[in-house]
């Protein structure tokens, strides 16, 4: 009976399928009626009403398209309307049926999370997608890990939950990671794209707070990396986009749980080189509904972003490096300001495209979170040394707590910005550890008016993106613990998940931040500073307190020929984009 069932529904899709592609009229009377999943035998019976009457006045027209010219129309269609499709020949997932909602997902994904975290390249896989074939640049495993981590942004359309319109998103979202995981294990090792699907999978994990699954996926991925680099045939961009993506997936997570694995380092070549000739990168959009299809787009600029990203994280890796490996050496005050000249030389010398930030603009999220990350960077490299500040009785210059607290109101007011345009409930997890970072800073060491206002910007910050992360639930109870040590009072009501200490049991915040606390090992720094470290700091800063002479000349050094190209085809892309959409 069920199959039976399946073919009828099979057959009223098909049915509807052809029509849509045969008529503008009909499809956007039918399609907003799919999207909200009504009845196919009612969809069905407007279908041939609308097709009737379209007969009717096909009859008196006078001139009736040419066959040549309804082949190349209806040829139009079915290009256009490719994404509608409502069921597709091959099964990428078993999870989801809808094909309508799989293409909803993997939007939801492109907008929100791949121009962050740029795990493969996105042309390819979307080619082998609608070729409806498996193998190449699109797999089973990866439609389904990236379906899974697209699940933490699907809101209904009536408001910002999903639970209406999805209600078994929590259900689907663990579906399609076990058949994804199961997936990944029945692949070959040296395959690029289970490396790129672990690499996905590990985005799921971590954004659900499951750390410890999180950790060892990454650097799974990691292993295989390497273990792959000789036997892989993919094309040198494809491999280039996933290897840099991967690297930079690694130090990141390393940034945040305070550890140095040099087993995989970031050379020090040319990032992202054999993309630039040919990239190819879809526009984006303000993508959270369908129906955002039809709304203004602009130039991504993801992968530009993503190759600065990623040199912004080879100086990131030499601060975990010095600050939390076991080397025997001393962390000297020249290490230490040499690295705020190099993320200084680093921002100053950003193509323009992505250089200037706001709401004016406005700017793009990736773009805000490349800005936020920065001085949260910043604030990271001098929290360790707050404390030895205190402690000395001389003045050091410049001093610790004020380049702390600057970067600290500056990523606040870019917080604020990024709220005011996308919501919270549409970032990605590594700008929710950014802002709570930020926040700490402010209620620690700023004013008390400014500690008031970032602990209630904080706590509303993490309800607002708890649907998306798990891992805000103990983030949050670990922020208000440290907002009452400080003698802060929270000036907005508390939630369950705020007021309950033991809403979380050790186990639940291990997973999280894979320790028992988001803070910096500020005490572990500072026993690794050098014993004349004080009395070397105004010595060195002196001569290293300013990004504009050799340190800068090296920086742009660094950026090759092939970027200042792709940065000219880039301007001249946002030019004309401009103009289209004025």
């Amino acid at each position: 009976m069920e199959k039976e069932e399946l073919a009828r529904q099979n057959q009223l899709r098909d049915e509807i399928l052809k029509a849509v592609l045969r008529s503008d009229v009909i499809r956007a009377e039918v399609q907003p009626r799919i999207t909200r999943g009504d009845d196919l035998e009612s969809i069905l019976e407007t279908v041939q009403e609308l097709s009737r009457r379209g007969q009717d006045e096909k009859s008196s027209s006078k001139e009736p398209l040419a066959p040549a010219e309804m082949m190349e129309y209806e040829m139009e269609n079915i290009a256009n309307q490719a994404k509608a499709s409502l069921f597709a020949k091959h099964k990428w997932t078993t999870v989801i049926d809808d094909l309508v909602l799989i293409n909803h997902l993997f939007e939801l994904y492109f907008t929100w999370v791949h121009p962050i975290h740029m795990l493969f390249s996105e042309s390819l896989f979307r080619e082998g997608f609608q070729s409806d074939r498996t193998g190449g640049y699109c797999t089973s495993a990866l439609v389904n890990v990236i379906c899974a981590v697209a699940c933490d942004f699907l809101q209904s359309p009536a408001g910002d939950e999903a639970g209406a319109a999805y209600p078994d998103i929590d259900e689907m979202r663990e579906s399609l990671a076990v058949e994804g995981r199961a997936l990944i294990k029945s692949q070959d090792e040296v395959e690029l794209t289970r490396i790129q699907a672990i690499a996905v999978l590990a985005l799921s994990e971590s954004n659900a707070g499951q750390g410890s699954r999180a950790a060892s996926l990454i650097k799974l991925a990691s292993i295989e990396l390497l273990r792959a680099t000789p036997h892989v045939s993919a094309q040198d961009d494809v491999w280039e986009i996933s290897s840099w993506g991967i690297l930079s997936l690694k130090i990141a997570w390393a940034e945040f749980t305070y550890e140095d694995d040099d087993m995989l380092r970031l050379p020090n070549a040319r990032i992202l080189n054999n993309v630039r000739s040919n990239a190819k990168e879809r526009p984006w959009r303000f993508y959270r509904q369908q129906a955002d299809d039809s709304l203004p787009s602009r130039p991504s600029l993801a992968i530009l972003l993503s190759s600065e990203f990623a040199r912004f994280l080879q100086i990131i890796q030499d601060t975990n490096a010095f600050y939390y490996t076991n080397r025997a050496a001393k962390v000297t005050a020249k290490e230490v300001l040499s690295q705020h000249v190099r993320k200084m030389a680093w921002k100053t010398a950003l193509p323009h495209a992505i250089s200037e930030i706001g709401e004016d603009l406005p700017s793009l999220p990736h773009t805000f979170f490349l800005h936020i990350h920065y001085h949260t960077a910043i604030v990271q490299l001098f929290r360790p040394l707050v404390p030895v500040e205190a402690d000395t009785k001389g003045e050091m210059r410049p001093s610790p707590r004020a380049l702390c607290l600057e970067s600290a109101r500056i990523g606040r007011h870019l917080l604020e910005q990024y709220r005011n345009l996308y919501t919270f409930r549409l970032q990605s997890r590594l700008q929710v550890l950014c802002m709570v970072h930020i926040c700490d800073c402010l209620v620690r060491f700023g004013t008390r008016s400014e500690a008031e206002d970032a602990a209630s910007f904080c706590m509303r910050a993490l309800d607002e993106s708890g649907p998306s992360h798990g891992v805000c639930g103990p983030l949050q109870e670990l922020f208000r613990h440290m907002v009452v040590q400080s003698g802060i009072e929270l000036a907005v009501p508390a939630t369950d998940a705020a007021s309950n200490t033991t809403s979380f049991t050790l186990d639940e915040i291990m997973d999280a931040c894979t320790r028992l606390t988001y803070a910096q090992p500020v005490e572990q720094v500072r026993r690794r500073l050098s014993p004349e470290f004080i009395e070397k700091w105004n010595e060195e800063s002196m001569q290293l307190n300013s990004p504009t002479d050799v340190t800068l000349a090296d920086e742009q050094r660094r950026r090759s020929t092939a970027s200042a190209e792709m940065e000219r085809e880039r301007e001249r892309s946002m030019g004309i984009s401009s103009i289209l959409n004025q």
